[in-house]
């Protein structure tokens, strides 16, 4: 019986390219935008000895595609004080102007509720151009034709 193959340097290389191009191509296509350089900045691998794994930003296709409207799934609860915390501080980094803080909390919270109802407008509108979707594609091809020539050259099913 043959040895096993050691794929890992095929893998991290894959793996390697992968973050480097989709965080490069996160910075061309939006160069303004603080939330996707972000998530092009998060995006890391590892590599095992027979397997890949991307991690990246958590909110990273959401930023890419918009939210879609969450009612008819999730039940209407109060806003959670992450959500309503993030919608805050986004409204003081746009520089929206409110008579008191508790109005400012206001607007977070119908913010909130609206998002949950409509979606956002991004997602409306059909979002933005699909960063790393084709990258995975390429990434697949890629590996599928370097794992095969080494299972070839090794003479592993003979």
């Amino acid at each position: 019986m043959p040895a096993l193959i050691d794929i890992s340097p095929i893998l991290n290389e894959a793996g390697a390219t992968f973050v480097k191009e989709t965080g490069e191509r996160v910075k061309q296509v939006y160069p303004a935008n603080d939330y996707m350089l972000k998530a092009g900045e998060m995006l890391r691998h590892e590599a095992g000895a027979f397997d890949l794994s991307i991690f990246g930003w958590e909110f990273f296709e959401d930023v890419e595609r918009g939210i879609p409207p969450l009612i008819k799934f999730v039940p209407l609860k109060p806003a959670t004080p992450l959500v309503r915390v993030q919608l805050y501080e986004w409204s003081i980094k746009k520089g929206y102007q409110f008579e008191s803080d508790s109005k400012r909390r206001s607007f977070a919270f119908a913010l909130r509720r609206y998002i949950l109802n409509w979606g956002t407008q991004l997602y409306r509108d059909g979002g933005r151009k699909d960063i790393y979707t084709p990258k995975i594609d390429a990434m697949m091809k890629t590996l599928s034709d370097k794992i095969g020539k080494v299972i070839i050259d090794t003479k592993l099913l003979n």
